[in-house]
């Protein structure tokens, strides 16, 4: 059987946008926002100055381009002025701390929106097109570095190549997307190829939240051991 439980909806919702100089003050901030914020925190997403920089260039800019890291930060709670005045005291002492290199804070439901408008501006890549996309994950310490990686073993055989990253690094969930100016499916099953072991290396999967079907049918050895793979054809026969 299926027990459904309801709660009461949220009252309020705190939101900025946070220029952060590394990643390794990306994570102290995850960490810091967690546990300062108790249990209220719902949005952290980080956005590479990649992603940021394009993302952003027909919107609103809450923050200008440039710094190497973008967090937009969200928390939900029952006490819009409390909440509100305990979320900004947080971000405050993130910036003390030297966590934070600037910030933007949603002052209305329309600065919200235009955060997450940037956020959520994936069309601004198909000015990219043809471009291939990743939706990958693995534990959040190596996320950057193997981005890094990757895209130094892609640029050696693709001079050509640009590529941006963004997702909801507190699930460790990363969305990749590239292009090299052409797409071929030998070059795409290359890019792939070079992508997923990169994922590999570091015990992530190949698919963080849209499925496998039938384009990463061939790579899911890359993330799901022979036994597992096993138990997935005999549970489907």
């Amino acid at each position: 059987r299926a027990v459904l439980r309801l709660r009461p909806l949220h009252r309020s919702e705190c939101t900025a946008i946070l220029a952060v100089p590394d990643y390794a003050s990306v994570l102290d901030l995850l960490r810091f926002l967690e546990a300062e914020l108790a249990g209220t925190l719902s949005g952290f997403e980080v956005m590479w100055n990649s992603y940021y920089a394009v993302a952003a260039a027909d919107k609103r800019q809450p923050l200008k381009p440039g710094t190497p890291y973008y967090v937009l930060t969200e928390a939900l709670g029952a006490s819009p002025e409390r909440d509100q005045a305990r979320f900004e005291a947080v971000l405050a002492d993130a910036m003390e701390q030297g966590l934070v290199d600037d910030a933007a804070i949603a002052r209305s439901k329309a600065d919200r929106a235009d955060m997450w408008a940037i956020r959520d501006n994936i069309q601004a890549r198909l000015q990219w097109w043809p471009f291939c996309a990743f939706d990958i994950s693995m534990p959040i310490a190596g996320i950057d570095s193997s981005v890094a990686e990757t895209e130094a073993a892609l640029a050696a055989k693709w001079p050509s190549l640009r590529a941006c990253v963004f997702g909801h690094l507190g699930d460790s969930n990363i969305h990749y997307i590239l292009t090299v100016g052409e797409k071929t499916k030998d070059v795409e099953r290359d890019i792939e190829e070079i992508v997923y072991r990169g994922v590999a290396e570091r015990g992530g999967s190949i698919s963080a939240e849209h499925g496998i079907g039938l384009v990463k049918k061939d790579f899911l050895s890359y993330s799901r051991s022979e036994a597992e793979l096993a138990l997935m054809a005999s549970l489907k026969k």
